[in-house]
């Protein structure tokens, strides 16, 4: 009882640790200020408590429909408190995905290393030093989401490996199973790019002992059990999208929905995928050197095409011993191993199939580091010498890596501009916008009362979508409201053709004094509020 005991303080340490690690990193890292950020994810939630939905017509533009709870975390923290204290407590959450690393490589080395301090060593480190990836430090304190959804998918992978350690009570690894799904449910529920790894957490779940039917009784609770974390994060959002809109993802897979808001096709950016058979097939090796691609922020992250290599090196292993020596070698994996490993290459065969942008593979670069450990012990008899080569392993690793950057600013008493209600109160009626520059942040400061109508090149959008901006307009003309415009000065968007070809010419600009004007875009990319008057 006394070791239980010890062994939970432990680990309540080892989350604590993660936690304060990510704080610190997060405070030195400096205030997020990324484009998403700026452009749909503080007015999501924003628009949600205040019930702005298909009032505000796309302000943040197809970003405008993205389920917001993801967003709740940073912006409940930032309403609250300064952007310091928000940005290093988010920070210290998001920490908590080491900590899930921690106890998956604790329960997956209990086979290689019985004692437990050595083994409650070599887990914490993995855990701490896979905070540092070049997706994972980047997004510390950020708003982008990876690393929220990351922590439900780490989370259900411990619970489906910890569902094998409870055998010997009954229904015990059916309702951690169970439990697991619906926090996978829940993550797909709040960002669409976690189905890549649901899918391998699904399949992996045949791998429980059973026969065949009893494998295929439990296969139908586990769907359902996806199904209700699909419907409790992203219910009422797709309810609201479907009734309005006609597509319950919105805007994604229209060519699917064919909603008639937007064209009929399936939204893909193909910049990012491998071009032939040879990238295709390491393609872990393009993480590993500063990429080229100029739309793709500059970082390094050599972890994949490590684990790339040591994969090989375990299959050419295998099959020398069975082939040569006609015996079976100790790769021989477990069943727990195997749910492991299905996740590891499922989720990075389906990533790459379906998008192939980096830090939508979060959680596999956050377990990369405890794939790596396995397989080293796995395959190097000698404990001192495995553990020698992936400290070394470890420390090439972190020190060859560089992190994304989204965009991060000095730390400042305000998020994005000081006194941004004061600048923007005279805007007390109908303020359009034009797609292209981030500009949704903005809204939340203009007066109650007005209105955000987001206009585009009208040969560009759908009838509906054009019926959906003029009646909106003509609404507002109706009630004799002011108009107002917010243009951007980066040289390369101009808004006045766009406010032309609604009716109204733009004049009287202010500039708007904001963060991203002093610290984002070399500066080059400013705000300014102008009246408009109808032509």
């Amino acid at each position: 009882m006394q070791n239980t005991k010890t062994n939970i303080r432990l680990h309540i340490l080892a989350l604590l640790l993660c936690m304060i690690v990510a704080g610190i990193a997060t405070y030195i890292l400096g205030q997020d200020l990324n484009w998403d950020l700026l452009n749909y994810h503080w007015y999501n939630p924003w628009a949600l408590f205040h019930h702005r939905f298909l009032y505000d017509i796309q302000p943040a533009g197809g970003g405008t429909f993205i389920n917001p709870l993801l967003d709740l975390p940073n912006y409940l923290l930032r309403s609250q408190f300064k952007p310091v204290i928000a940005g290093t407590l988010l920070g210290a959450i998001q920490g908590i995905n080491g900590w899930l690393v921690f106890e998956i490589a604790n329960n997956l080395l209990k086979d290689y290393i019985k004692r437990y301090v050595f083994r409650f060593v070599i887990a914490l480190a993995i855990g701490v030093v896979s905070l540092f990836g070049a997706t994972g430090i980047s997004e510390l304190g950020n708003s982008m989401g990876d690393n929220l959804t990351s922590l439900l998918i780490l989370a259900a992978l411990l619970l489906l490996l910890t569902s094998f350690d409870t055998l010997k009570k009954p229904g015990m690894p059916r309702r951690l199973r169970f439990y697991g799904y619906v926090l996978a449910g829940i993550a797909v529920g709040l960002k669409l790019t976690s189905l890549v790894f649901v899918i391998p957490l699904f399949i992996g779940g045949f791998l429980m002992k059973g026969n065949n039917r009893t494998k295929i009784r439990e296969s139908v609770w586990h769907v359902f059990a996806i199904l209700a974390g699909l419907v409790a994060a992203t219910g009422y959002w797709s309810f609201e999208l479907w009734r309005h809109l006609g597509n319950p993802i919105f805007p994604y897979y229209n060519g699917v929905f064919k909603s008639a808001y937007m064209p009929s096709v399936n939204l893909s950016d193909r910049v990012w995928f491998p071009t032939n058979l040879v990238d295709t097939l390491f393609y872990p090796f393009t993480f590993a050197h500063v990429p080229d691609n100029p739309l793709r922020p500059y970082f390094r992250d050599p972890r994949l095409a490590v684990l790339f290599v040591i994969v090989l090196a375990a299959g050419a292993y295998f099959l020398i011993e069975r082939l040569v020596f006609k015996s079976w070698p100790k790769l021989r994996l477990t069943r727990k191993e195997g749910v492991f490993w299905i996740f590891v290459v499922l989720s990075y065969v389906f990533w790459q199939k379906q998008f192939a942008y980096y830090r939508y593979l979060l959680p596999l670069e956050l377990i990369s580091l405890t794939a790596i450990a396995l397989a080293t012990y796995k395959i190097i008899s000698s404990k001192r010498l495995a553990t020698c080569a992936l400290v070394i392993t470890f420390g090439l690793i972190t020190a060859y890596t560089i992190p994304a950057n989204w965009g991060r600013i000095p730390w400042q008493s305000e998020d994005f501009g000081p006194n941004l209600s004061g600048q923007l109160s005279y805007a007390n009626g109908t303020v359009i916008m034009a797609p292209a520059n981030p500009l949704g942040f903005l809204v939340p400061y203009l007066p109650a009362g007005s209105r955000v109508i987001s206009v585009a090149a009208f040969d560009t959008i759908t009838p509906a979508q054009k019926h959906l901006v003029v009646s909106a307009i003509q609404q507002d003309q109706a009630h004799h409201k002011a108009f107002y415009g917010i243009e951007t000065t980066n040289g390369v968007v101009t808004e006045t053709k766009y406010f032309r070809e609604a009716g109204f010419v733009n004049s009287e600009c202010t500039p708007l004094n904001t963060y991203v004007s002093q610290y984002l875009y070399s500066g080059a990319l400013g705000y300014k509020i102008c009246s408009l008057t109808k032509l």
